[in-house]
């Protein structure tokens, strides 16, 4: 695990900031011991990404390398109403995850194996869907967390393991150790990780407060088909400085025409999400299908897939947008088609003849836009590449603030500190006034 992609410093800046080295991070993460009774010798060892359970002599005997990045997933088919008879050759285990493919309607769904029999096959929990209709999965090996590790462990013969830190946290985490005997219960051994895991949730919530009070996102990335009113000659970007303006569009064109023919429904509608980048047609709040934009990648691809659901029909409203690509497509949620016409959208023409002011994310037109609302969409990219020193070190304060704050108060314990709205309140009183008034010369103007 680490800090989110976008959180303004990573751990080791705080690490070094606060100058905290590895060893006062070190945590108990978990006890454990072989129980077989007829066994010679065990030991465990971790080393890089691997956990290795050796078991000598005895019915139990056995070398497990468990891979703590959660392994590679494997398909396995023949399932019939939760029920597969492939797990002994596919080494799957008691609390590994499965992800289904087979049947659209548990799709991209995600179950916990719960329970096995004798080794040879595997019950999925809260199967309610249309079970019978599931033919394969993608099984990931459910070991990335401390929880999921000590849980496996368990499941093997011979192998007995309790949790001692933090359930989430990631058990790559562990720290390395050599194998180690640890044969019969008065032989516990306790294997230590760093425990970085508050460290790097405190991390994401001063960036996420911090970029609330600023009124923008700081660390650089792209922002496609973000929507602004028209009516003006002038748009202000919410987020800057600005690295590159792909395109400004006015207006909106029909590209799928889409309508549900059903004679029975009550209500259908279809659904574009450009950050999931997916669109689902569903009807009476169950969805009939999801089609997946990473792969159906044109206008074409992507109108004979949803004519192909049953009870739908889908075309394209000009052949000139057959090769377009489906990337373009923005938002736009719960389009009624229940026995009418829908249209799934893309903006206009972008428009040229534009001056922008890099720094400051203000962008002058050669005309003024149409007025109406959220019809001129912006794609860009906007932020810093490399953070300020300045906003590194005040979100660095704030989150030794934080962690100071959950240490002293018994009401903010480490959970509740995690789950805590940190607001500006909060920066305000973590950063001195000469701090405050530098911080807010980052934020966006009120406009």
């Amino acid at each position: 695990m680490s800090v989110e992609a976008y959180s303004l410093i990573t751990l080791e800046d705080y690490k070094s900031w606060a100058e905290i080295g590895s060893a006062e991070l070190e945590a108990d993460a978990l006890s454990i011991y072989c129980s077989s009774g007829d066994a010679t010798n065990a030991t465990v060892g971790k080393a890089g990404n691997t956990l290795t359970l050796v078991i000598t002599g005895g019915l139990d005997a056995s070398s497990n390398a468990i891979d703590l990045t959660g392994g590679t997933p494997v398909v396995v088919t023949g399932i019939t109403n939760g029920i597969c008879t492939t797990a002994e050759t596919e080494g799957l285990k008691v609390g590994d995850l499965v992800v289904f493919t087979g049947d659209v309607s548990v799709n991209g769904n995600t179950y916990e194996i719960t329970a096995l029999t004798n080794d040879t096959s595997f019950t999925i929990d809260d199967l309610t869907v249309n079970p019978g209709a599931v033919t394969a999965t993608t099984c990931i090996l459910g070991c990335t967390t401390l929880s999921e590790l000590v849980a496996f462990i368990n499941v093997n013969s011979g192998w007995v393991a309790n949790l001692e830190g933090w359930a989430s946290a990631p058990s790559t985490d562990l720290k390395n150790m050599a194998a180690t005997h640890c044969l019969g219960a008065d032989d516990i051994q306790t294997l230590i990780f760093y425990d970085n895991y508050i460290l790097e949730k405190l991390i994401d919530r001063a960036s996420s407060a911090i970029e609330s009070y600023l009124r923008r996102n700081i660390k650089t990335r792209a922002y496609v088909n973000e929507r602004y009113d028209g009516g003006s000659n002038s748009i202000f970007l919410k987020n800057y400085p600005v690295t590159a303006v792909i395109q400004v569009c006015e207006g909106v064109e029909d590209v799928i025409r889409v309508r549900c023919d059903s004679t029975t429904a009550r209500n259908a509608y279809v659904e574009v999400d450009a950050v999931a980048q997916t669109v689902k047609m569903m009807r009476d709040g169950t969805t009939d299908a999801t089609h997946d934009l990473k792969t159906i990648t044109t206008m074409t691809a992507l109108a004979t897939a949803m004519n192909a659901v049953s009870g739908w029909t889908a075309s394209l409203i000009n052949p000139l947008h057959a090769l377009w690509l489906t990337a373009d497509l923005f938002t736009h949620l719960s389009r009624f088609c229940l026995q009418e016409d829908t249209e799934i959208q893309v903006p206009c023409e972008p428009m040229s003849g534009l001056e922008i002011d890099m720094e400051t994310g203000e962008i002058e037109l050669s005309s003024q836009a149409s007025a109406g609302f959220l019809n001129v969409f912006v794609s860009y990219t906007a932020g810093y590449v490399t953070i300020p020193y300045d906003l590194v070190g005040w979100c660095c304060e704030f989150v030794a603030y934080m962690d100071n704050l959950r240490e002293h108060d018994e009401t903010l314990k480490s959970e509740k500190a995690l789950d805590y709205s940190w607001t500006a309140a909060d920066i305000e009183k973590a950063l001195s006034p000469e701090n405050m008034k530098g911080l807010k010369k980052y934020q966006r103007p009120l406009i």
